[in-house]
Parts: C-alpha cells; structure tokens; sequence
C-alpha cells in the first residue's frame, strides 16, 4: 500500500493544474473532460444573434477545438444526437451560423468539412476588450483613477470622471471620462497618437 502523502503527489504530478481546478468544483464531472468558453460568447448570446439550439451547435463544435488553428470536425449527426434533435435541425443551425458569419466551413477532404471557428473568434474579439475596458473601469472606480490617468496619458480630470449625473434614483452617479474609456477599448489607438510606444 502506498503512502497517502506519495499517493497524493503521484495524483498532482498526472492532473494537468487546470484541470485539478476544474474537478475541485466539478468533480468527477470536471475529470472526464472541460472545454475552456470565453465568457464572451455566453454573455453576448443575444447580441450574436444566437438562439439557443445555434448556442448549443456552437458549444458542441468548441467542445472538439483543441489546438489554435486546427478546427474541429463534429458530424452534424453526432451534435444531433447528443442535443436530441434531428440532423437536419443541426444542419439548419449551422446554416444559420454561416449566414450570421460566425461559421466558415473549409473542405478538408472529400465530403469531409471542418466548421472553421475564426469569424467566431474575430467577432468575440471586441466583445472581450469591451469587457476588459468595463471590469478595468469599474476597478478603477474602485481604487480612483488617478494613477489610471497618468498610466493611460489621457488627459482630462484628475478624478479620470466626467462630472457626476443622476439616475432615475437620484444617487449621484460618476461617469467614467469617456477619453479614458476609448483607451481601454482600443490600446492600439492610444499607441498611434502617442507616436507608437
């Protein structure tokens, strides 16, 4: 019989430390499989224009994109299975996506395709900086802005605010300088008209 404490260093040593992470809330659940989803595409579901079937035809693609640049084959009959629909429903979907340019398909043999997730991934991109630039400000808020003014070069109030309004409540409410927000969102903005630091 092997020691507890080695066989708690044997079991660290084989479990990737994500997916330790992962099975600590899951479980056995978190073990047999995760698939890493940008909050992003959860989040903006209605702004992508996804229902919730395209949502699931999504996820099930993501589910077998491994590695950047290689896209994942899923047979529309194997998603259909698995979300207890059709192939066809599937097939409708995925029609859907492509039409909504979330979806590319690339031939990669003969009647094989694969569901290319680029334009997926290039939509999330400003969708992800907007969230970024948001969670920013709000921590800015948080500890003040002023170190934020300095550090971003963005010239304005000291505060990095714009004069505070009130809401339908009455409560004061301080509005982010909107010179500061623009920076977060697109740095390389920032970089051209400082000359490109």
């Amino acid at each position: 019989m092997m020691p507890a404490a080695v066989q708690a260093a044997a079991e660290s040593l084989s479990t990737p430390p994500d997916q330790g992470r992962v099975a600590e809330r899951y479980g056995d659940a978190g073990k047999a499989g995760w698939t890493p989803l940008p909050d992003v595409l959860i989040f903006n579901q209605s702004r992508l224009k996804l229902g919730s079937e395209d949502l699931n035809v999504l996820l099930n693609m993501m589910a077998h994109y491994y590695t950047a640049g290689e896209m994942p084959f899923v047979r529309p009959t194997v998603i259909a299975k698995r979300m207890g629909v059709s192939a066809r429903t599937v097939q409708r979907s995925i029609a859907r996506l492509r039409k909504l340019r979330l979806l590319d398909k690339t031939q990669l043999g003969k009647g094989r395709f694969t569901h290319d997730l680029t334009p997926l991934i290039e939509k999330l991109q400003p969708l992800a900086r907007e969230r970024i630039a948001d969670r920013t400000m709000r921590k800015a808020h948080e500890n003040g802005v002023t170190q934020l003014d300095r550090d971003s070069g963005v010239s304005g109030p000291s505060s990095g605010l714009e004069p505070s309004r009130k809401d339908a409540g009455s409560t004061p409410v301080a509005v982010p300088n909107s010179r500061i927000r623009d920076a977060l969102m697109n740095p390389t903005l920032t970089n051209a008209k400082s000359g490109g630091n």
